[in-house]
């Protein structure tokens, strides 16, 4: 993405330091109108906030690379999360860019349960059968070796059992029928279990685009624009330690034709700069399908 403007001659205020992005926070916080934002990290906290901004009626729109979580321990630490990146940001922060509405699939609800009755069936067989197998053999067992004392009570049973000797290839054939049965059953409820009751579907949360990651192409750029009237410029991301810990510069300019500009060239980027639809998001971080156990 080749891309170059030239913003000309300006004026407006320079800050250096450790909280050089103080302005620009506040800038964010008293947002009425409109947020427009370009920062290749951007903070949890600050997504958050974003997020209530739009749910305030300010319309946000911007691009950015990754979020960066608050490292654990931390004093501005609300969630406790871990300090772990990966290629598209953080699992356990990015329900703060979209939210995920979980759709049930009709068809696949109505043959999870028409698997799941069948391996009940069968193993409701499979106990009958395996009670009735141990039953016989221990009354065979008995009436063989002589030991229960109830048999002498009931010699008629007693010389059926005696005339129906139960040889090794009956026990091994019952054995078979059971293991072949539970094993189909298991099969059966390990199927069932793996059909997906629900689609998942993504929306965003707040009007931000992520950029796709391209070894060759990075944006770097650090641009806020407020209101269409302030707009902020600098070094620093959009993250915690961006506007109060590191060692930064930040430059507010209030001209209105420089913001104007800056909010032309902003869009270009915008529209310019290739990101992930939603659904991948979505898709990358929490699959496309789910599974109601309950059913």
């Amino acid at each position: 993405m080749g891309y170059y403007g030239n913003l000309g001659t300006v004026t407006g205020n320079v800050y250096i330091g450790t909280h050089a992005g103080a302005h620009m926070e506040e800038a964010v916080q008293k947002a009425e109108n409109s947020i427009h934002l370009i920062s290749p990290y951007i903070g949890e906290t600050y997504l958050d906030l974003l997020a209530e901004k739009q749910r305030q009626g300010v319309s946000v729109q911007g691009l950015f690379q990754e979020v960066k979580a608050r490292p654990r321990g931390a004093s501005t630490v609300k969630k406790g999360y871990g300090y772990v990146r990966d290629d598209l940001g953080l699992r356990d922060v990015i329900t703060s860019f979209l939210r995920l509405q979980k759709v049930p699939l009709a068809a696949n609800i109505a043959m999870r349960k028409k698997q799941r009755r069948t391996a009940r069936v069968m193993m409701g067989m499979l106990i009958f059968l395996v009670v009735g197998f141990w039953a016989l053999f221990i009354l065979w067992l008995a009436a063989q070796e002589k030991q229960l004392q109830s048999l002498q009570e009931f010699p008629s049973l007693k010389n059926i059992t005696d005339s129906f000797p139960l040889p090794m290839e009956v026990v091994l054939s019952g054995i078979g029928v059971i293991v072949v049965l539970f094993a189909v059953a298991h099969d059966l409820e390990k199927r069932a279990r793996s059909i997906p009751t629900v689609e998942y579907h993504f929306e965003p949360v707040v009007n931000l685009r992520m950029i796709r990651r391209y070894a060759d192409n990075f944006v770097h750029l650090k641009l806020l624009i407020v209101d269409d009237k302030i707009a902020f410029l600098g070094s620093l991301n959009l993250t915690y330690s961006g506007l109060n810990q590191n060692l930064e510069s930040c430059v507010e300019i209030s001209d209105p034709g420089a913001v104007q500009n800056l909010l032309r060239i902003c869009r270009e980027i915008q529209a310019r700069t290739e990101c992930y639809e939603i659904h991948e998001i979505g898709k990358y971080y929490f699959g496309e399908y789910g599974y109601d156990e309950t059913i």
